[in-house]
This record gives structure tokens, C-alpha cells and sequence, in this order.
């Protein structure tokens, strides 16, 4: 599962660890950061910080669909129903059909708690996908987990963007 391997290791050991703020960046893709980035947890400006969406087209939906295979989107979408409702899927469904930009990399700095809800809502249905449509031999495809993780987690801070302050912060490629 790429990144998301770690990502549910921090939610499940080091969430109960009680630690304030946890993130996770990749081995070649980091946050640009200024140095008191910090503050921005410390003096309650911010409760995530995210990688500047990238806009794609025609909506993100058409993007992942035109690039990829779309037996896990549909099963995604499918999940989403059953594990979070229909109202969920509704909402989700129109977000994906008619937004652009969302947050690559499934990269994060969030508030523990924070962090543990993102979590919570994510790796169910991704989970799920799993069960449903298993290996693909495409070992780009095969990394569905990851690029519809970076979508359910982009409608996860947009659904609760009036609960939860994001940031958003650059970040650089490296070799």
C-alpha cells in the first residue's frame, strides 16, 4: 500500500501514544516548510496541513477514470455507500464530478486526533476496495490504494472544512 502502510501504522501506534501532532512526508517528496511552521499547531491556526491541490481535468473523477483503471473508482464509490451512507456517496459523488484540484501524495501534518479521523474514514473503504478488486498485474494500477486514498482524503477535509483549519504547503521532488 506504498505510503498508506505507514500511515495506518502512525494511527494505530502512535495515535495512542498521545503525541500532539504527527505527519507523514515520503522518502522523496517533502513539505516545504517555513521554520516556525510549528506555530501554526501551537497557537491554534491550524489543524492539518496538506500538499497544494493539483488541479486536473476535467474534475476528479474524469482524471482518475482517464488515467486509470475504473473498476476500483466504482468499487470506491460503491463502499463509500456502504460504509459511510448515502449521503456520503451523494456528496462525495458530486464533489469528484465537479472539483479539480485535490492533494497529492497522501501527504499530512495533522493534529492526532485529526489525523485518526481522516484515518478512520479513509481506510475502510480503501480496505474494501482491496477485498473487491485485489491485485491488478499493472504494477503502476496496482497502486489504486494510493491514488484513491489521495482523493478520499482530499473530500474527507473538504466535507469538514468547517470543523477542521488547513493549511496548505508546497512541496519539493526530490532524486
Amino acid at each position: 500500500m506504498c505510503e498508506l502502510t505507514a500511515m495506518y501504522w502512525i494511527w494505530k501506534n502512535v495515535i495512542c501514544a498521545k503525541i500532539d501532532v504527527v505527519g507523514l512526508e515520503h522518502y522523496r517528496r517533502r513539505f516545504i516548510l517555513p521554520k516556525n511552521w510549528k506555530n501554526a499547531f501551537v497557537f491554534d491556526k491550524a489543524d492539518a496541513i496538506l500538499p497544494v491541490p493539483l488541479f486536473v481535468n476535467p474534475s476528479i473523477m474524469g482524471n482518475y477514470v482517464d488515467r486509470h483503471e475504473r473498476k476500483p473508482w466504482n468499487s470506491m464509490m460503491a463502499n463509500l455507500k456502504e460504509i459511510h451512507g448515502a449521503d456520503i456517496y451523494e456528496d462525495a459523488g458530486r464533489f469528484f464530478e465537479n472539483t479539480g484540484c485535490y492533494s497529492p501524495c497522501n501527504m499530512m501534518i495533522a493534529r492526532s486526533d485529526v489525523f485518526a479521523k481522516a484515518c478512520e474514514f479513509v481506510f475502510p473503504v480503501i480496505f474494501a476496495v482491496m477485498k473487491d478488486v485485489g491485485t491488478i498485474n499493472d504494477s503502476y494500477q496496482n497502486r489504486y490504494p494510493g491514488f484513491l486514498a489521495e482523493r478520499l482524503f482530499t473530500y474527507f477535509f473538504f466535507r469538514n472544512s468547517d470543523k477542521y483549519r488547513i493549511c496548505f504547503a508546497d512541496k519539493s521532488f526530490l532524486n
